[in-house]
């Protein structure tokens, strides 16, 4: 079993216990406390470990899911957004005034 240590569930919290344990693995996981290829425990470890139920497990996981995609797409979209400015610059770096043409080949 993977042990989630520095994770601790505020159980009095007004803060929902998926929310809690959501927030703790997405922040294990962008600041690289969990390595790339890091398998996670499952749902039954996640309810041993944390004392929480097996719904409360699912749902964080559920919405770690939802996270990281957004988080993803968000990334994709800079990118392309970035991808599209090289190819703006390329074409104003290439353009040939006189001609009114653009050399492809060095772009």
């Amino acid at each position: 079993m993977i042990e989630l240590n520095g994770i601790q569930l505020d159980k009095t919290s007004a803060v929902p216990l998926y929310e809690q344990l959501r927030k703790a693995l997405l922040e294990a996981i962008t600041s690289g406390k969990l390595s790339a290829g890091t398998k996670l425990p499952t749902e039954e470890e996640l309810c041993a470990q944390f004392g929480i139920s097996r719904p409360v497990a699912r749902q964080a996981y559920n919405m770690l899911i939802e996270s990281l995609k957004a988080e993803i797409q968000e990334k994709q979209e800079i990118l392309s957004h970035l991808s599209q400015d090289k190819i703006k610059q390329k074409f104003i770096e290439n353009w040939n005034p006189t001609t009114r043409s653009v050399n492809i080949y060095d772009m």
